[in-house]
């Protein structure tokens, strides 16, 4: 194992955080299995476990985040077999009899903030816990509504553990669009899959309603179905219609995740020609923003046959770039900028510093080592970049997946080899990354 000194030197260490070295090379286009969504995974997980007795669920990437929600609703009392490498089947026969009050969500906000709604539904003390920066990141929409009639939520930010007290009582709600999608998704599966009834006003702005949509999307598929209003101050939803009656059996397959294809499209644009197959030309997922953008510069994609998509290398602009639906985009467009002679602005930046790190402090901090100037302001982040590719550097991975990806995607393109620390924190959503690297060509090693 390794660390890094002052003075740039490698030096045998006993720190047992994984380093890779990736060497500048040429992608090859070749076939691998694309990583499924995470956010359609947490999401159809959380629908079959409450509107069927039994289910089978294909094609599930197993990271870090997923296996935290199916060990929540394990607690629950729900029942997982895995049948082979991406398939499991539930059984939800015996939820919520013997439920432990005891829940470990690790880093995954997403499990945390899709299931509070359910945990608190429950009569009696809950504990929380959770690990990394997820703590700090904000709970103030659940905070705000649980404590209007009485003290439900506690946050114990130093011993990283959460207590919700009492039960949640109540179908209406009333929440602000400016916060995490996730508030109101939970609120809304909450609703369909316990109460079977409720409403929920959003108040404009409404951010990341993509997301939203996925969910609404998503239970309608599974025979719940929301009326919706868009006024001009908000958006209204009231359940209408749920199944009739418990479904005895359920399936469904979840599709390649744009979050993580971003990486790959991506690097198919700035280094060579790659070809995706089995990618959702109509997906709902707030992330396949990428490719409208990624074509505002220039770039080269398009989808040849109705789930294949071509990607071809090519010669980027910089561009006005807008992440209010798409924040999770911001590192990997961040690292591009960076390559890119002149200035992109990126607007609706604000919630980026509230991720598994500060997103836009932290690739700040690693552009700047390659030379381009990244400038934050309040919703704001415009990064000037390099006039020719740098040679290689040192990077931190600020123990956050997307962080590390995104400069990973660049170093394939710099003048030598870049060394990446702490790189395990991928597997929080896409544990084979560096192996599909590998896989399309690109030098990677362990330092």
């Amino acid at each position: 194992y390794y660390e890094f000194g002052k003075s740039n030197i490698l030096r045998i260490t006993k720190n047992k955080k994984m380093v890779k070295r990736i060497v500048p090379s040429n992608v090859r286009d070749k076939i691998i299995n694309l990583p499924s969504s995470k956010s359609i995974a947490h999401r159809a997980l959380i629908i079959l476990s409450f509107s069927a007795l039994r289910s089978k669920i294909y094609n599930v990437t197993f990271n870090d985040d997923v296996l935290a929600t199916i060990r929540v609703l394990k607690n629950l009392g729900i029942k997982f077999k895995k049948i082979d490498s991406s398939t499991l089947e539930i059984d939800s026969s015996g939820v919520f009899l013997n439920t432990k009050n005891d829940f470990n969500v690790k880093e995954s906000g997403t499990t945390l903030r899709l299931l509070i709604p359910f945990l608190a539904s429950l009569n009696e003390e809950i504990e929380i816990h959770t690990e990394g920066n997820l703590i700090n990141r904000p709970l103030d929409v659940y905070e705000k509504l649980f404590n209007k009639d009485y003290d439900t939520l506690q946050i114990y930010k130093k011993d990283n553990l959460i207590k919700i007290h009492h039960r949640l009582i109540g179908d209406s709600f009333t929440v602000n669009g400016d916060v995490s999608s996730q508030f109101i998704s939970g609120l809304l599966l909450y609703e369909a899959l316990l109460l079977k009834s409720g409403e929920l006003t959003v108040l404009k702005p409404f951010e990341s309603k993509a997301y939203v949509d996925l969910t609404v999307d998503m239970l309608s598929y599974f025979g719940f179905e929301f009326s919706t209003q868009d006024n001009k101050e908000s958006v209204y939803y009231r359940l209408k219609k749920t199944p009739v009656r418990l479904h005895s059996y359920n399936e469904y397959r979840v599709e390649a995740d744009y979050s993580s294809l971003a990486f790959l499209i991506t690097l198919g644009t700035i280094n060579n020609d790659l070809t995706l197959k089995g990618v959702n030309q109509i997906s709902l997922q707030a992330d396949r923003k990428i490719i409208d953008i990624l074509q505002r510069m220039g770039g080269k994609i398009s989808f040849v046959n109705k789930d294949e998509l071509l990607v071809k290398k090519s010669t980027l602009t910089p561009a006005i770039i807008d992440l209010k639906e798409c924040p999770d985009l911001g590192p990997i467009l961040m690292a591009v900028a960076s390559t890119i002679n002149g200035k992109t602005r990126f607007i609706n930046t604000k919630r980026l510093a509230y991720k598994e790190s500060d997103r836009a402090k932290a690739m700040k901090d690693e552009l700047e080592k390659l030379g381009a100037k990244v400038t934050i302001k309040d919703n704001e982040i415009i990064v000037e970049g390099v006039k020719e590719l740098p040679k290689g550097e040192i990077f931190e991975s600020h123990n956050d997946h997307r962080i590390t990806m995104s400069l990973a995607v660049i170093a394939t393109i710099l003048k030598t080899a870049s060394y990446f620390k702490n790189t395990d924190c991928v597997k929080k959503s896409y544990p084979e990354f560096f192996n599909d690297l590998e896989k399309l060509g690109i030098g990677v090693k362990n330092a």
